[in-house]
Parts: structure tokens; sequence; C-alpha cells
């Protein structure tokens, strides 16, 4: 807790938060501006629409671009060494970092799911939400973050460029659009995993249908193999 609170210090005088309020905002202009409304099923249509761009583009984006940020105070003012020399061991600040960077991720689906419900609401959509489909999306693409962020903490961690950090995540960011669509190496594809199970299919047969029980073996092997890798290179290196 006390890690996490001294990183919560450093974040506070930063333009980090205004990154928060960017993605609903412009994800939620543009599922407005396709008038969701005028579908046979107006909440599916408004989920999609939103989502869509956000899973695909500024999910995998904003999680890296908040680990990455975690860790530029530390270069940018070669602060890692007073850091290390507290009453700390290596593998708590950096599970201290994945962990912030997680709830930050968390924090922002929330931010998603109160824009789709108010657009919904402004625009006098009859009905319910659906429910299963808001949880299963919403819920499954802060997941399918966690891989990634376990990459981009590690690639972030050694790496003192922070603009170098964040090239490489959008560059391979960009091609998950395509990947995503083959059910061979889309779920492979640490990218790509946060835009599938934000749009999962529970049903078999259906496009971008994603088997929960393979995905959660893909999911947490690449948390294991990308987190242990990266401390246990952070606990041995030398800052």
């Amino acid at each position: 807790m006390s890690i996490l609170r001294a990183e919560l210090y450093k974040l506070k005088r930063t333009n980090i938060w205004i990154a928060f309020l960017v993605n609903p905002i412009l994800t939620g202009l543009f599922a407005i501006s396709m008038n969701p409304s005028e579908s046979p099923y107006p909440w599916a249509e408004l989920y999609h629409r939103q989502f869509l761009l956000h899973g695909q583009l500024f999910l995998p984006l904003m999680a890296c671009l908040i680990t990455a940020y975690l860790c530029k105070f530390e270069h940018d003012q070669n602060n890692w060494k007073q850091y290390l020399t507290k009453p700390i061991q290596r593998w708590q600040v950096y599970a201290g970092k994945f962990t912030l960077s997680v709830l930050f991720v968390g924090i922002m689906q929330l931010l998603m799911l109160a824009v789709y419900l108010s657009i919904g609401w402004m625009l006098g959509i009859d009905g319910s939400p659906p429910s299963e489909m808001i949880v299963r999306g919403i819920v499954g693409g802060w997941i399918g973050t966690f891989p990634l962020i376990a990459l981009q903490l590690w690639m972030s961690s050694i790496w003192k460029s922070f603009a170098g950090a964040m090239s490489i995540s959008v560059m391979f960011t960009l091609p998950s659009i395509l990947i995503a669509n083959s059910a061979t190496y889309g779920p492979y594809y640490p990218w790509a995993q946060p835009f599938l199970l934000t749009i999962a299919q529970s049903e078999p047969g259906n496009v971008f249908y994603v088997s929960l029980v393979h995905m959660a073996l893909v999911l947490g092997g690449s948390i294991l193999l990308f987190f242990g890798v990266g401390v246990t290179q952070f606990k041995r290196r030398a800052f």
C-alpha cells in the first residue's frame, strides 16, 4: 500500500488524468455520430459502436501508456537507485507498478461504462442495456490487458526512452485490428486480446467467438511469462 500511495503521489500533478477523459469522450462521440437509436437493437448497437473502437485502439494503447508513464519518472530523474535503497524489496516495487496500472485501466473501463449508459439514456433508448454482454465485455477487456501491461512494464523498466517504449506499442497495436480476425493467431497476440474479450461472442460459430477456457489458459500463461521474466530481470539488474 505504501508503494501504491507513493506512485499515486507522483501522478498527482501530471496530465495523465486527461487521457482518462479523452478516451470515453471520443468513443462516445463516435457512437452518437452513427445514430445507434435507428437500429432494431439500439443498446447492443451502441455498445458495439463505442467499444469496438475502444477495444481495437484505445484500450491497448492506454494500458501501455499508463504503464510506461509509471516508469518514466524513475528514468527521467535517475530515480531507480534512490527508490530501490528504501527498505522494500525489488519485486514489491515492480508488482506495485503492475497493480497500479491494472487499477487505472479498471477505472477507465468504469468511465467507459458510465459514458455508454449516459449516451443511451440521453438518446432515449428504450428497454434495458444487455447486462450480460456489458459485464462480459468490460470485465473481459480489462482482464485482457493484464498480459499487455506485464509486457509493457518489462519493456519500460529496462528501456529509458518513453517514446521508444510507446512507439513499439503503437507499432504492434495497429496490426492487431487484422490479426484479431484470425482464430489461429488472434488469441495469442497480446495487443489483440483486449479487443477480442471486449466484443467476445459466447456462442460457437459467431464472428469473434472466443473460447473462455482457451482464452483463460492463454491469458494466464502470458501473464506468468511476461511478469515472471520482467520481475526476474528487474531484481537482477544493476541500476
